[in-house]
Order: structure tokens, then sequence, then C-alpha cells
């Protein structure tokens, strides 16, 4: 069972969403890129594990135990807690004491140091409150492109060649116990969301680049198909209807700017006819004001 998936940060969604609209500054430019590496490295992970039915699974929790670590994926079964930090490390690394270099000079510093102190946190976690069962922590190099140079043979480390032994131990699990439910809505009751270090610098509004992004292949590329009430995006032919473009563009426009979009930026953000984008927001949003300052909000059911 799956209790928790992952879920951008304010920061991380704004990054996704400005990304490729303008020249990012080089401290956004290198979280980008190590956001979307990471993300896509614990998405497939996530794939290999996400059908197995007797136990649960949590994937990017953030826990104060007392001190804030943040854990990739929490697995639960009936004996064993499973704590795996997903590297997608590609191309040639070199390793030592716990560090990894890459062929272009990028360190990841203490990896197994933080990988210990997650351990020792979690692991006084279930103690402090009674939970029996024995924790296992590694770390998961999911890339099949990585080539590592000076690997030392610690067992804490996962390659992809492992990964089919700990789906055949995973499948196996034939149990689902009282006692992993509640450990499991426990940990998730403890996630703590917003990093208190995180802060948003906005770009101009004005300066970035309008459009839909393509949900498939993230190019800002999506156009409106003639007579249909649809929308195509010209790189890889991924089709929204117009109410689900309508949607897009105010999360996307209300996310860049930190306020509520109007019905004007939202024509031009889609091409769509001002018609067609008035009815939308009306049927989709709660509204007040006249039609010439009027401002569209969330409903309570609304959520793209």
């Amino acid at each position: 069972m799956i209790l928790k998936k992952h879920q951008q940060s304010n920061y991380q969604k704004y990054l996704t969403t400005v990304h490729e609209r303008c020249l990012l500054e080089k401290y956004d430019k290198a979280k980008i890129f190590g956001y979307v590496q990471g993300y896509y490295g614990e998405l497939k992970f996530f794939e290999m594990i996400k059908a197995f039915k007797n136990i649960h699974i949590i994937w990017d929790v953030s826990l104060e135990l007392p001190n804030r670590c943040q854990y990739d994926f929490i697995v639960i079964t009936e004996s064993t807690v499973f704590h795996f930090e997903v590297k997608n490390f590609s191309g040639f690394y070199s390793y030592r004491r716990g560090s990894f270099k890459s062929e272009k000079g990028y360190v990841q510093k203490d990896v197994l140091q933080q990988l210990e102190e997650a351990h020792h946190n979690l692991n006084g976690f279930l103690a402090q409150h009674g939970y029996t069962q024995k924790l296992v922590s590694r770390i998961v190099l999911i890339n099949d492109n990585l080539e590592l140079h000076g690997f030392d043979g610690d067992e804490r480390f996962l390659f992809p060649a492992d990964l089919k032994k700990v789906q055949n131990y995973l499948s196996s699990c034939n149990v689902v116990t009282k006692e992993m439910t509640q450990l499991g809505q426990h940990l998730v009751k403890l996630h703590k969301q917003a990093n208190p270090n995180e802060r948003i610098h906005y770009y101009d509004f004005n300066q970035l680049k309008k459009g839909l992004k393509c949900t498939n292949c993230n190019a800002i590329a999506i156009e409106g198909i003639k007579q249909k009430q649809a929308m195509k995006c010209v790189r890889c032919g991924h089709k929204i209807s117009n109410q689900m473009a309508v949607l897009q563009a105010y999360e996307e426009i209300e996310t860049l700017t930190n306020r509520l979009p109007t019905k004007k930026e939202i024509v031009e953000w889609t091409g769509l006819h001002e018609k067609t984008v008035r009815r939308l927001l009306m049927k989709n949003y709660d509204f007040n004001g006249v039609t010439s300052d009027r401002k569209y909000y969330r409903k309570k059911d609304n959520h793209f």
C-alpha cells in the first residue's frame, strides 16, 4: 500500500514551472538540475516497488526526530523497516570514504554519514515508541549508466543488479499487520512539508516565456486544435482538453506570480478565445466582482 507519494515543496514547484521560461540564476539552476535528476531516480525506484501489496510505502518524508532528516523511501514490512536513499548518479564517478566525485568535479560529500545519521534518528524513534521491526538502511545507486571507480564493496550500497533481490523479498511479504499500519500512519502524520530555510526568488513575470508546459515532455509547446475542444503539444503530440488547459494555466500563473491570475493572462497563456476561458473559469472557480475586474478563486474541491 502506498501511504505517501512525493509532493513538491513550494520552491520545487516554482522552479519546475519557471524552468526554461528565462535564464535562471546560478543557485536556482543548480537546484533544478539536482531536483530533476533526483526525482527521476526516485520515480524509477518507486515504479519497481509500487505494485507489491503487503508492504507500506512512504515516498519522501521529512521528520524531526529530533534533528530534521529527509527520507527518500521508508518501506514497512512485518519484520523490517527499510530506509532507502536513492542516488541517480550517471557517468564516471570516483568513490572515497563515503563521498562521490564526478568526472566534471561535482562532489557529493558524506553520503554514508548522512545515511547513518538518518538511520540513527529513525532507529531511536522506533525504539522510543515501541515498534518491534528492525531497521535496515541502504543507498540505492539506481542509474545503469554509473561507472564507479574506487568502490570498496560496502554492503550498504545497492547497485541496479542488486535490486531484483529487493523486489523478490518485498514480493514475498504476505501479511499486513496492525503494527505496520500504525507505524506508517504515525510517520506520515509527523511529516514536515515546508522547509523553513527555503526562499523563492520570483523572476519578473512579464519577462517570462508564456505558454503551457506539456506535462508529458515539459516543452512549452501547447497549441489549440482547430474545431476541437482540445490542445496538443507540437513536440510530442500529447493532448489535453480546453478545460484542463485553463486549469493548468491558472496553476502555472498562480505559481509564477504568487497571486490570483487574471482572465486576460490565461487567454494569453493558452491562446484560447476569451469567451472560452471565461466560461471555463466560471465553471471551475468561485468568483466575485464585475466582468472587467472579476477575481477567480479556487473552489475547495478544485485541485489540478
